[in-house]
């Protein structure tokens, strides 16, 4: 019992904990949002979580925002509420790449408007 609590402690004390509670709480912040039914919630906050364990880290590392359990969790929060749009993007862009090839050429000699990804 002793061994399972020092686990539990250490996993509380890590970042990537914060990371992944911040992921979760901004997902479920953005369902609420878009007024999500019980399943596109659950996939979001699932999504929101896992997105921030891997994203989160490498915004805290490249931006230079130190090793707090706060930032991760702050940044884990922001992940979490941006992952589904920045995904439907890139579905967006891939789908967009199989139908037209040359799209990417055109996405990049336009400035990235978005009017291509409105479609």
């Amino acid at each position: 019992m002793e061994k399972i609590r020092q686990l539990v402690g250490e996993l509380m004390n890590s970042n990537l904990f914060a990371t992944f509670v911040g992921g979760v709480f901004g997902a479920l912040l953005y369902a609420i949002q878009k007024k999500m039914n019980f399943w596109q919630s659950l996939i979001t906050v699932t999504t929101g979580g896992a997105g921030a364990v891997f994203l989160a880290p490498l915004i805290v590392t490249w931006a230079g925002l130190g090793h707090n359990p706060n930032i991760y969790a702050g940044i884990g929060f922001v992940t979490g509420m941006l992952v589904k749009e920045v995904a439907e993007i890139v579905i967006k862009i891939l789908d967009e790449l199989e139908k037209n090839p040359a799209f990417l050429v055109d996405l990049i000699r336009n400035g990235c408007k978005v009017k291509y990804l409105s479609k």
